[in-house]
């Protein structure tokens, strides 16, 4: 089977020009809206079921962190995921980090405030009480206020 007047010419000039991956994982810290307080996990313990908590930014192991826009999961040590346990969906909700299994208590959504809201609970990651000391992070219903803003390694 032949094809005739196929033109290739209007193919000839196109260029794929290099930009910004917008599924590409991003890699570090994660600072909260309570000044120099950061996501951390306490003593680094890469185990399931370990607490996530606030500390000062001191860019340690502890505190980085992985962002994979993609499937919407926030990693440390690449196999581990910020979970909230039991498929929680109430307020006060304890945040852990736990092996990643692809369950919605374990995606999040960065919204256009700043927050980042549970995609199984539709609640947001918070700091208790606004606290400018090592606290453990919760979920709650989703405010606005700087204790639930967060930015996500770009």
């Amino acid at each position: 089977m032949a094809v005739s007047g196929y033109r290739t010419q209007q193919f000839d000039a196109f260029l794929v020009a290099p930009g910004t991956d917008p599924t590409a994982q991003r890699v570090g810290a994660v600072p909260s809206g309570i000044a120099n307080m950061c996501l951390d996990l306490p003593e680094g313990k890469l185990q399931d079921e370990a607490p996530v908590k606030t500390y000062q930014c001191n860019n340690s192991s502890a505190q980085i962190w992985t962002h994979n826009p993609a499937d919407g999961t926030i990693r440390i040590g690449g196999t581990y995921c910020l979970d909230v346990p039991r498929k929680a969906t109430t307020n006060g909700s304890k945040v852990q980090i736990f092996s990643c299994n692809g369950g919605y208590n374990q995606k999040w959504t960065q919204l256009a405030d700043g927050t980042l809201r549970g995609t199984q609970s539709g609640r947001c990651l918070d700091v208790p009480e606004f606290s400018s000391s090592p606290v453990g992070v919760l979920i709650w219903t989703c405010n606005g206020g700087n204790n639930q803003k967060w930015k996500l390694p770009s």
